[in-house]
């Protein structure tokens, strides 16, 4: 087992642990139960050959949390569609995800639906979701604890 996979694990642990005395339970196999608060869609322009980045942010706490993700826009260019969700962890977390961005990374992204509850686990800067009786791979731009949504 690499180094860069027994830390995350030591995290997940050690925030488990934390969110365990706070009333969420962590289930044994690592994964997480999650819920869909929030899910948008947004659009980079870019020049050909560039990338997009997502500037994203969590305000709020609990049901009443928001996400706001945007990129620097231009007059001209390439529109990259990005689809993102605000999904809250068992334990209290919020991560603002997104999947997309250009044709390769279109596919295989499954846009997420407010009220959707999920499994799944975070990894680094991914959040690995079962959707559709498939593992889904998003990309986390931020994450903030929220507390519970109820």
């Amino acid at each position: 087992m690499s180094s860069k996979m027994r830390l995350t694990r030591l995290l997940v642990l050690i925030v488990g642990t934390g969110a365990v005395g706070l009333g969420a339970q962590t289930p044994q196999d690592g994964s997480l139960e999650f819920a869909v608060l929030r899910a948008d869609r947004v659009v980079a322009w870019v020049s050909t050959g560039e990338s997009a980045s997502l500037n994203c942010s969590i305000t709020g706490m609990g049901s009443t949390a928001q996400m706001n993700c945007s990129s620097r826009t231009m007059q001209h260019g390439v529109p990259l569609v990005y689809h993102t969700a605000l999904v809250v962890a068992s334990n209290g977390v919020g991560y603002v995800v997104s999947c997309g961005g250009g044709l390769l990374r279109r596919i295989g992204c499954k846009p997420l639906a407010a009220g959707e509850s999920l499994s799944g686990s975070v990894e680094g800067e991914r959040l690995s979701l079962s959707v559709d009786d498939k593992i889904r791979n998003y990309r986390i731009e931020t994450s903030a604890y929220i507390g519970t949504v109820s």
